[in-house]
């Protein structure tokens, strides 16, 4: 007797669900039908800002950037920033690692390089062997990300991260790429282990390396249903900030700024917002079902709203200082062009 056994998926009935990942996991909906309730059809929309701010409302800074761009050309002192330590190691370096002007770079006009022994100077490229770059975290973090940028057609970036044990918690393999094609390399640990990592090129080939950054972000958007993630958080306490774009207002119970735990690998879910719609200048005041405004609901309104969902425009946020008149195209008020107002 054979027996199969699926993966269990739990997820939630009565809203948008994805797979749940350490850190903060939540969501944003509209009350379409003016309820104060959350229905099944109820979802949000795409690019709202959500924000980790502080008690004055400002981001939280949790993620800090080595860009090349910022130091002078030359060496990076082993002290030049406290909470981390970078070095060259292979046997074609002496440790050094500076910052020089390149034609090849992700951002800004500089990138990482490495003192060679071969050449007495510093060199650009990284391999997998006799120079890859070293990064050594004065505190162990959750997130690390590094673009690598190819050397040649089939280059790849390969990063490895190393818990205080020296044991692999995480790897990253770029796909290849052609030359001056870049990738950003990422790895995450919800247990914040990462205590060190070693980049550099894979399988024989160089990458050049720029714009380093290390620990969680504190700003995200909204995907299509209006669901959002800040994985790979620390413990602690953190204020969630929604900016909603549109005509809207958090729902009279509500507030657009809540208070999440999060626990050391754990995930926090339920991090939602309800919000309604004001009184929206694009929607007919008298009747919104008459989008022509002739005193009649009839098919030729449906029609107005299609023909603008198939223009140029193709419908999306209503925008502008000039005064709306008719057709009033937005039937469900929430400031924005869409199928649902066809509906």
């Amino acid at each position: 007797k054979t027996t199969v056994v699926s993966n269990l998926f739990t997820g939630q009935l009565s809203r948008a669900d994805v797979t749940l990942t350490p850190g903060i996991n939540g969501s944003v909906w509209i009350d379409a039908n003016g309820n104060g309730l959350r229905d099944t059809s109820e979802f949000g929309r795409e690019g709202w800002q959500i924000d980790l701010v502080d008690n004055l409302g400002q981001s939280v800074p949790l993620k800090t950037t080595i860009e090349p761009d910022n130091y002078p050309d030359g060496t990076l002192t082993s002290n030049f920033n406290p909470q981390l330590t970078l070095a060259a190691v292979g046997t074609d370096t002496d440790g050094r690692v500076g910052v020089f002007a390149d034609t090849s770079t992700s951002t800004g006009s500089k990138n990482f390089r490495l003192f060679s022994r071969s050449s007495n100077t510093y060199q650009s490229l990284w391999n997998d062997s006799s120079r890859q770059l070293q990064v050594t975290f004065a505190v162990p973090t959750t997130r690390v990300t590094i673009d690598g940028i190819a050397a040649g057609d089939g280059a790849i970036g390969r990063m490895d991260a190393y818990n205080s044990n020296g044991q692999l918690v995480g790897r990253y393999t770029t796909a290849k790429m052609d030359d001056g094609q870049f990738e950003t390399m990422t790895i995450e640990s919800a247990a914040a282990d990462i205590a060190w990592v070693t980049i550099g090129g894979h399988a024989g080939t160089r990458v050049r390396l720029d714009n380093l950054s290390f620990g969680p972000e504190s700003s995200t958007t909204t995907d299509a249903l209006g669901l959002f993630q800040f994985p790979a958080l620390p413990e602690g306490d953190y204020q969630v900030r929604v900016t909603p774009l549109g005509n809207y207002q958090s729902l009279a119970s509500e507030d657009a700024t809540r208070t999440a735990s999060v626990l050391a690998s754990e995930i926090t879910t339920g991090v939602d917002f309800g919000f309604q719609t004001s009184a929206s200048s694009w929607q007919n005041p008298t009747n919104r079902l008459d989008v022509n405004n002739d005193s009649f609901v009839s098919p030729i309104d449906a029609l107005l709203i299609i023909n603008e969902l198939n223009s140029e425009r193709g419908g999306g946020l209503l925008t502008g200082t000039d005064v709306p008149f008719s057709p009033f195209l937005d039937v469900d008020g929430d400031e924005y062009v869409a199928p649902i107002d066809v509906l």
